[in-house]
């Protein structure tokens, strides 16, 4: 063999090949992570509003503040620690899309807790403050803005991964946002009374 690439099998260049082949990786692996976790998140707190919503759940108004609390600290957690990991301009700007989107369904989360324990009378206003605040079509569209941006730069720096998982993530907001347009407004206030007679 290559006297040269002898010398390149050396415990020491092998380890300072590791380390430049995990930087080069970083970038692509976080924003990927931040994205995937962000998914998971929506998916998590969405079927929780769905079930929320649904006339025919009988589950607690208090079991669903337990629950979306749970997942709005967890995902609250990955955050915090993604912040301090994010160094790269994809990295920041997949951050700042799960930041945003957090907010929205805290802000959504917020409402519901404030009126938990008080009776189908108060639905009425109930309903109209979480839809001052929180709105499913808009907080879903904005999402897929803020993606499409995103996927525009990892194609450019041609990042496969993130480009793949931006993708399958629009595609999975478009069809949640068509089935909450689906979603009968009666249907939905029907629900929200059964939930508060539910305490």
């Amino acid at each position: 063999m290559n006297k040269f690439f002898l010398k390149l099998r050396t415990p020491m260049f092998l380890a300072a090949l590791l380390i430049l082949s995990t930087a080069y990786n970083t970038r692509a692996v976080t924003s990927t992570t931040i994205i995937k976790n962000l998914g998971a998140f929506i998916h998590k707190i969405e079927q929780q509003f769905v079930g929320f919503f649904d006339r025919r759940n009988d589950a607690s108004y208090q079991s669903y503040v337990n629950s979306m609390g749970s997942i709005l600290n967890t995902y609250q957690t990955q955050l915090n620690v993604a912040t301090r990991s994010a160094t790269d301009t994809l990295q920041q700007e997949a951050q700042k899309i799960a930041q945003d989107t957090y907010h929205q369904f805290n802000l959504a989360f917020d409402v519901i807790k404030d009126y938990n324990g008080k009776s189908k009378d108060y639905a009425t206003d109930l309903a109209s403050k979480f839809k001052r605040v929180f709105d499913f079509d808009r907080t879903f569209n904005n999402v897929k803005s803020k993606l499409q941006s995103l996927l525009t730069k990892a194609e450019e720096q041609q990042d496969s991964n993130l480009t793949e998982i931006i993708k399958r993530f629009i595609a999975y907001i478009n069809r949640k946002r068509n089935e909450w347009n689906r979603k009968k407004q009666l249907d939905l206030f029907t629900g929200l009374c059964r939930r508060m007679k539910q305490r």
